[in-house]
Formats: structure tokens, sequence, C-alpha cells
């Protein structure tokens, strides 16, 4: 496989779909996706089948004459032969509007030589500003998360309490069963969903699980993506935020510091945290 010539391939369908924005062609649009296509909207709709796509840009470029966009590529991978993960930035443009900084992640597809878009899910857009954490760029994956009855004990105060599924969509071959450990037998985690962060800045959200213990704190447990692999994992990094108990924790992209808030008493506090060579480190 060559893979300077297949990247340069997929670029050129990520060009055509930034040509068919650019002039309002929403039957050239709908010919760069594959059979069964996925569209995550941030913030809205998943919209799904080529007839849905390509109606949502007729109805786009009806209320938008003018639109401009322009995409610059992050960052690539081929997990498989004939898969590939293309995350890009862009630059959107309307007209009297300042311009509006976003980006996607687009799931492509071979088939019969031929690339196609299978699955693409867009990030925050933001006006006056860098591509919102141009940084900030989500995996594609769907995740389930699957607690357990009986947590097991690992150790003296670690306990499995269940899973996360991660998977790729329309690729079931490539599935990771991401084991939830926590300090208490917690199997009521679920409820509160994934938090989501780039919390060691490295430019894709990360994801975390929380613990909650009371109506005013919390320990959050994160795992941190890998996007060659595509995969998640722990570091000490993880270990030593898992460490922390707050009220609330979050991860400032344009600083690249962690603010943490904690109830001492009836007072809530703020800390601050710079990452350094891995650790956390208070400021």
């Amino acid at each position: 496989m060559n893979v300077e010539q297949e990247s340069q391939a997929i670029w050129e369908v990520k060009k055509c779909v930034e040509d068919a924005l650019n002039s309002g062609d929403a039957k050239t649009l709908r010919s760069t996706f594959a059979e069964d296509p996925v569209f995550v909207i941030c913030n809205g709709p998943v919209v799904e089948g080529l007839d849905a796509i390509e109606e949502m840009h007729v109805e786009f470029f009806r209320e938008n004459p003018g639109f401009k966009t322009e995409f610059k590529r992050q960052h690539i991978s081929f997990p498989a032969r004939d898969v590939a993960i293309e995350t890009v930035s862009y630059i959107d443009r309307f007209p009297g509007q300042p311009p509006r900084y976003g980006g996607d992640t687009t799931f492509h597809l071979k088939k019969n030589g031929k690339w196609m878009i299978n699955f693409i899910r867009m990030h925050p857009s933001e006006p006056n500003g860098e591509a919102k954490n141009s940084n900030s760029i989500a995996p594609p994956h769907q995740f389930e998360l699957i607690p357990t009855d009986n947590p097991k004990k690992m150790s003296e105060e670690v306990y499995q309490v269940g899973w996360i599924r991660a998977s790729l969509p329309g690729d079931e071959s490539h599935v990771q069963m991401i084991a939830v450990e926590m300090d208490e037998p917690d199997n009521n985690w679920p409820q509160w969903g994934l938090n989501r962060q780039d919390v060691n800045f490295d430019g894709y959200l990360d994801i975390g699980v929380c613990r909650h213990g009371g109506a005013k704190w919390g320990r959050y447990y994160w795992y941190l993506y890998d996007p060659d692999k595509m995969e998640f994992y722990t570091n000490t990094l993880t270990k030593e935020l898992s460490e922390l108990t707050c009220a609330g924790l979050k991860a400032d992209p344009k600083t690249n510091r962690i603010r943490r808030t904690q109830f001492i008493g009836a007072e809530i506090k703020e800390y601050t945290y710079e990452i350094v060579d891995g650790h956390l480190r208070l400021q």
C-alpha cells in the first residue's frame, strides 16, 4: 500500500467536497459519499442516507447564497487497507458575517478501487478565532457505556465497574472494550454520561467518566485518544487526574491549562494545573 498515494486520493475526494460546497452543487457532493452514509451535525441532527444528505445541502445552499469554505487537512490514518480516518479544519465564510472556524472527522472506505465518504462528524464552528480547538478534533467513534451488576475488586482500592465499548461506524471489526476501573464499586456511573475534553492538549478529544460522591464533588477517570492506533489508553497523567476530587474540571485549549473547582466548606475554590513532562503541576 502506497500511503502517500492513497492519502492524496482521499484529499482529492475532500477537495471535491470543498468545490461542491463553494459552487452550491448538491449532486456532486452526493457523489462523494458511499451507499449508506451518516452525517453528524455538531449540536444538530444525525442525517442518514444519500437522499437525506443531498436534500440537507440543497436546503443549506438555498438559505446561504454566496457561502464559501476552505479546508485544511490536520491528520489522516489508515486502520486497515481500505479504511481511512481523516480530520480537517475549515474556514466558513457567509456573506456579511465574520469567518467561522471549525472542522470535521471523515471516515473513508475504499470500494472497487475508489475512496468514498461513509461517515462525517462535524466539530463546533466558532466566529473570530482559531478553529475551535483546531485542536479539539472529535474521534469518529461511537460509544456504549456498559455497567456490570457485580463490580470486580482488582486491588485494595480498585474495582472494575464495567466497560466502554468504542466502535467505528461501518467497521465492526475495529471495536475496543475499555475496562472502567474506579476506587469504589459504583455501577451507576453510566447515568452521568461521557465527558469529552482534550485533557492532554494533543489536539484530540479524550473521554472521561465520573463517579459522583455527592452533590458537591466527583472524581473523573480519563482515557486518552491515540489517533494513529485509533484507540483509547491510560497512563500516569490519567492516574493523577483520577486522584483529584472536584466539583468541576475544565481543560482550556487556549491556555493549555486545567481548571479544577472544589468546595471547601461553603466556599468554592479554583485550582489551575499545567502539564509538564506528562505530569500535573499545580500553579
